[in-house]
């Protein structure tokens, strides 16, 4: 029998193997430096980079070590051509703009697709994220700064900033509570933008540790309410421990009876936003001019991770039940899901960018240093499902140390996992200022890609990045971050434009002239972590100790005997309905003599009594 499973386990290793070779040419998507097997079959040659001519927009400048996102240059009728030919081939191009207003978004589809003339303003959104420095932590180094900004000065060109991106969706971190109420959300409110904030009133709040101290800076969610607005989909729900220990304190019948009753409570309690210590999720809907009825549900994750660089499981974990409560508290299904915000770790590689990019991490993974600049995956899903994958893969890398396996092995895998979840901005590289870095609070001192927006490409695709930094990369590098007027925090801000996904059903005739109305969105696609079922526990032994107990047990009396069977005997069995008056009435009289046995018995009968009013307790629901 053993050696039957061992030949068994070398040809399914071996199949394996064969499978990944033969998928060698199409993982495009993956580079992780210094690793002999990846860059072996990812890495571009030196001969094949060359430096690429952009298509500028609105006449922005373009980072010069962009490879894997770019337009080569050409007439218009031929760039149309290429673009789409290279489209048709799975190649994913996007534009760098310096505003994500509507007017970019067509101008930016009249290149890639000439068929865009048809197309609305509904097909496209912006969003638009950005650490904007909490004032504190600024002020604790103005000794070090070369320049000093007050916040009043600071704060005026951050509004400068927003409202030259013209974006749709904006996320913030490290907003200061009160600035929000008094600055923030008046200003935002005056250029066309609600808003909501970390506790504020009309989000939910998930969970919060005891002794934990109120947040000095917070997230902040604003989005053009002419475009989008909050759409309560998500249910407030009772904890469930909470709901565990009311159930151990009562009667099954007493359990079922308020299960109702807490249902029939919480049916009411709606709310558009959620929020955990470091995470805000909103549930904004899309606005449309043309069809009231398709309108687009984006769920949007504004995140603010956790900061020490060893906190890798931290920052995991927070990334896993922000997306784990979208699929619990919602009501219904949406369109997309964005992830935004200040990740502290590196894009190029790190264990958040594999989690997101492949749904797991540790040894189910199945690939590891994974940065997210391709539509397509690498391999099969069938594949990253098997553990066995990861004996030829490299491990993770995160601030260029090897992650552990064992410790990423408890983090449960994302149920976006079905998604193709995509990093919007191409990787950068740390060991260099050669990269897109979005953060350098001490010059020449760059880090990449702190800053991330992800998406699910299966519901959204990618059209256009904002430019980083147009003319100044050089001046930021000599004298760091902040550096007004341009840039008020030590942090860059990013933004993406996308395009909504569709499908058009079998049945529709595509020459027909409702051809754009018979679109249909996309949904993502959930994967439910289903438990292992446990098999149900047969009565039989209960029932047998039970009896055991009642005959042999070392009672105190023959009177006390009698009494604990009259106990029993008139316990009445599980119900779901709800008890009358008269149950509830029994079951007081039941614990009232329960009480009284207990306090005349001896210790030793005590524990006998106990076991049995327990196991009477378990056998009544059979």
């Amino acid at each position: 029998m053993k050696m039957l499973l061992f030949i068994f386990q070398t040809v399914h290793a071996l199949v394996l193997v064969s499978l990944l070779l033969l998928l060698q040419p199409s993982c495009q998507a993956l580079y992780l430096p210094g690793e002999p097997y990846l860059t072996s079959i990812t890495k571009t040659t030196a001969t094949e980079e060359q430096e690429p001519s952009f298509i500028p927009i609105n006449g922005e400048t373009i980072p010069p070590k962009v490879i894997d996102y770019t337009v080569q240059h050409g007439s218009p009728a031929t760039t149309k051509t290429n673009i789409q030919q290279q489209r048709r081939q799975g190649q994913n191009h996007h534009y760098w703009l310096d505003r994500l207003g509507v007017d970019s978004m067509k101008l930016v589809q009249e290149q890639l697709d000439s068929s865009s003339s048809s197309s609305d303003d509904d097909s496209y959104f912006s969003i638009f994220s950005w650490n904007v420095l909490f004032d504190q932590y600024y002020t604790r180094r103005k000794d070090k700064c070369r320049d000093y900004y007050t916040w009043s000065e600071r704060f005026q060109s951050m509004l400068q900033t927003i409202q030259k991106s013209q974006a749709d969706v904006i996320c913030l971190q490290e907003v200061d509570y009160n600035a929000f109420q008094e600055e923030w959300l008046p200003a935002l409110r005056a250029m066309g933008y609600d808003g909501v904030v970390q506790s504020g009133e009309d989000v939910m709040e998930i969970k919060r540790r005891k002794n934990k101290t109120v947040r000095a800076h917070v997230v902040a969610t604003f989005w053009n309410s002419q475009r989008f607005r909050a759409c309560l989909g998500f249910q407030q729900q009772e904890p469930e421990h909470a709901k565990r220990k009311k159930r151990k304190r009562q009667h099954p019948a007493v359990v079922a009876a308020d299960k109702d009753q807490d249902e029939s409570s919480l049916n009411n309690k709606f709310f558009a936003h959620m929020a955990r210590g470091r995470t805000m999720t909103s549930l904004l809907q899309q606005i449309s001019s043309s069809n009231t009825t398709n309108n687009a549900a984006c769920c949007i994750i504004n995140c603010h991770l956790e900061g020490h660089p060893r906190q890798y499981g931290a920052r995991i974990r927070q990334l896993q039940h922000g997306m784990k409560d979208v699929v619990r508290y919602s009501t219904s299904t949406h369109n997309a899901l964005l992830v935004a915000g200040d990740f502290n770790c590196e894009l190029a590689s790190s264990a958040c960018s594999t989690y997101l990019q492949m749904g797991r991490v540790g040894k189910k993974s199945s690939l590891g240093g994974v940065h997210g600049t391709s539509c397509a995956w690498a391999m099969p899903p069938c594949i990253l499902e098997c553990e066995e994958a990861t004996s030829v893969l490299n491990p993770i890398l995160e601030w260029n140390h090897p992650l552990p396996d064992d410790e990423l092995d408890s983090v449960p895998p994302h149920p976006f996992r079905r998604n193709s979840l995509l990093s919007a901005y191409p990787r950068g590289s740390s060991s260099d200022d050669e990269g897109l870095f979005t953060y350098c609070a001490n010059p020449f001192k760059p880090v990449a890609g702190l800053d991330q927006i992800w998406y699910t490409g299966f519901t959204l695709r990618r059209i256009a990045l904002q430019t980083l930094y147009p003319n100044d990369r050089q001046r930021i590098l000599q004298h760091g971050l902040p550096l007004l007027p341009e840039y008020p925090s030590d942090h860059l801000p990013i933004g993406a434009v996308f395009q909504w996904n569709y499908d058009i059903p079998k049945d529709n005739d595509r020459s027909s002239k409702n051809h754009q109305q018979q679109k249909v969105l996309r949904q993502l696609r959930i994967v439910q972590d289903q438990q292992p079922s446990k098999k149900p526990k047969s009565p039989i032994m209960a029932y047998a100790e039970l009896d055991q107990l009642l005959v042999m047990g070392p009672f105190d009396s023959e009177q006390q005997r009698t009494q604990v069977e009259a106990i029993l005997d008139e316990t009445p069995p599980f119900s779901k309905q709800k008890p009358s008056p008269e149950q509830l009435q029994l079951f007081a009289d039941l614990r009232r003599r329960k009480q009284e046995l207990m306090d005349t018995a001896s210790e030793p009968t005590k524990e006998v009594l106990q076991r049995i009013f327990k196991l009477k307790k378990n056998v009544a629901v059979y």
